[in-house]
């Protein structure tokens, strides 16, 4: 059997993980703070499969290529890598050094008060084994959650003029 038919056996086989999703700021976003954006990063590794046939034995390699995310406000953003984790003491006001978005209007008027925020990570795939190696066309793996985005306003009360 051909090692490239063997091939697409083991392509066949990989288990792309359903990209995990997080945000910061947590629970909800606010209409213009800062979003950051990313998936865990032990979800950014290749994954391998294996099929074999008497005499010729091929691993395919999914290995993630890039993170695009479709915000269901019309905004789309493509991350070079799975993004950063926002952590306690980033400044909740600051752009996420590489993976974020900014939300321009609530999501109020959106079915069920939510944006529907598809997240595609693409993998390219490789191939080697019986002798041959070679790329077959990237996969994804996706899937959508659900954002709300609220408009917050704020009073400032207490001042006193001297």
């Amino acid at each position: 059997m051909s090692p490239v038919v063997v091939a697409r056996q083991a392509e066949s086989q990989l288990v792309l993980p359903s990209p995990a999703v997080s945000f910061n700021p947590a629970g909800f976003q606010v209409v213009r703070v800062p979003t950051w954006m990313w998936i865990p990063p032990v979800q950014w590794r290749p994954v391998t499969a294996t099929a074999q046939v008497p005499g010729v034995s091929v691993t395919a390699t999914g290995t993630p290529s890039s993170v695009q995310w479709d915000l269901g406000d019309g905004s789309q953003v493509t991350c070079p890598g799975p993004g950063t984790p926002w952590q306690p003491a980033d400044d909740p006001g600051a752009a996420s050094p590489d993976c974020g978005h900014v939300f321009l209007r609530p999501s109020a008027d959106q079915p069920g008060g939510t944006y529907a925020v598809t997240v595609r990570v693409h993998w390219h795939v490789d191939w080697a084994g019986g002798g041959q190696q070679g790329a077959f066309p990237d996969l994804t793996s996706a899937t959508t959650v659900q954002v709300r985005v609220e408009e917050v306003h704020s009073l400032v009360t207490g001042v006193h003029s001297r």
